[in-house]
């Protein structure tokens, strides 16, 4: 999953320069790179999202890598403005309370994408300095999920998955 933001772009550009440092031989394994549009974003962040992925699209088609970049939308009964004017679900509250956007406009249509990628592994990137708060949240997140497992492993670890 690509946000876009600093952890997830720092681990997608890791995962490209692994895969450059394979053989095209040894480049057995399709790599999948999934955006969500919430259509929802500031116009600028918007525009730029879909810029940084028509650039990685034509940066792995130069380079020859064995990638596929994804941008996934919710579908229309998810809609933010769908579910807050026509639903009347609440407005998300700065105290982490009425979180159901992130799971229904970004998270949903990630996992049914990759539902379809068999097998897939979900690399997130998190820094080390997290506040005590986000990490707990993603401790939360990863654990209640079906679909992932809480996997720590090193750069030479996800290297070797990459590997036939």
């Amino acid at each position: 999953a690509w946000s876009g933001g600093k952890d997830s772009t720092t681990v997608v550009g890791l995962v490209i320069d692994m895969l450059k440092e394979l053989s095209p031989e040894q480049r057995k394994r399709k790599v999948h790179v999934v955006m969500s549009d919430t259509t929802i974003e500031n116009p600028i962040l918007e525009t730029y999202m879909h810029e940084q992925i028509k650039k990685l699209k034509k940066y792995v088609v130069n380079s020859d890598l064995p990638c596929e970049v994804h941008l996934v939308k919710r579908e229309l009964n998810n809609s933010y403005f769908y579910l807050t004017l026509g639903k009347g679900y609440f407005l998300p509250q700065r105290n982490g309370t009425g979180r159901w956007c992130t799971e229904r406009l970004k998270t949903a249509p990630q996992k049914k994408i990759m539902k379809k990628i068999n097998p897939s592994y979900q690399l997130i990137g998190v820094r080390m300095s997290e506040s005590s708060k986000r990490k707990n949240s993603i401790k939360n997140n990863i654990d209640k999920s079906s679909n992932n497992r809480k996997v720590t492993k090193s750069a030479k670890y996800i290297y070797d998955l990459l590997l036939p």
